[in-house]
């Protein structure tokens, strides 16, 4: 459960809102506390969230709450709030089509200096919480490896989708009863895909990679997901 204190360290970390349209950013804050793995399924979204870490009113908090809603990232449950959604076995299916769709188009796209870079950063970041025996931190940057391809794109709506899929996505992997021994052997294999499309520039083989990639994550998924 994510506590005050860390609240309190996590909007150090972040920052303030911008006071103009508050609604969407405060949602975009809260849809990132679920990638990186701070709410989980079945927990209630604190009340004081807007207070400690979004720095923003009660029925500004209730707004950005109810867009996750339509995510399919949130519930509400009347006169007890919002709480974290558990996907469903179909959710599963779902999100690796639009993975598929998405990471695999990504694989043709050309691609920047900027992008290679963020795709790299992501790949260290993991390795390097490997290193410390961060197992959350090595989930974090997963996800942030895949957000850096689909960005690759250079699509602001894409990249938003991918957000969303990409959280509920990390709400799946809490359904692993270890989460270490699920993302430990992909590691070596962000690796490989970036260093195939982004050093020897061969998509092709950079797009046969991620689709077997994202065949064996579904699969090993679905073969422990409950329901």
């Amino acid at each position: 459960m994510i506590t005050s204190d860390r609240f309190a360290e996590l909007r150090k970390l972040h920052g303030p809102l911008e006071r103009d349209s508050v609604v969407e950013p405060a949602a975009d804050r809260l849809r990132n506390l679920i990638i990186e793995g701070h709410l989980q399924p079945g927990e209630k979204v604190p009340d004081d969230i807007g207070k400690e870490y979004l720095g923003v009113a009660r029925n500004t908090q209730r707004e950005a709450c109810r867009m996750l809603v339509h995510e399919r990232l949130l519930t509400q449950q009347l006169n007890r709030g919002f709480f974290v959604r558990m996907p469903t076995r179909e959710d599963v299916g779902d999100v690796f089509h639009v993975r598929r769709l998405i990471e695999l188009q990504a694989m043709r796209a050309g691609f920047d200096t900027a992008g290679a870079n963020r795709v790299f950063e992501a790949v260290e970041a993991g390795e390097e919480a490997k290193s410390e025996l961060d197992f959350a931190g090595v989930g974090t940057a997963n996800m942030r490896f895949h957000r850096a391809i689909s960005a690759l794109l250079g699509s602001e709506r894409i990249n938003t989708m991918m957000s969303q899929v990409l959280a509920e996505l990390r709400l799946v992997f809490h359904a692993m009863s270890d989460a270490r021994e699920f993302y430990l052997p992909y590691l070596p294999r962000n690796r490989e895909i970036a260093e195939t499309l982004l050093v020897k520039r061969d998509a092709p083989a950079a797009e046969r990679l991620l689709t077997q990639y994202l065949d064996d994550a579904e699969r090993q998924l679905l073969d422990v997901y409950p329901g």
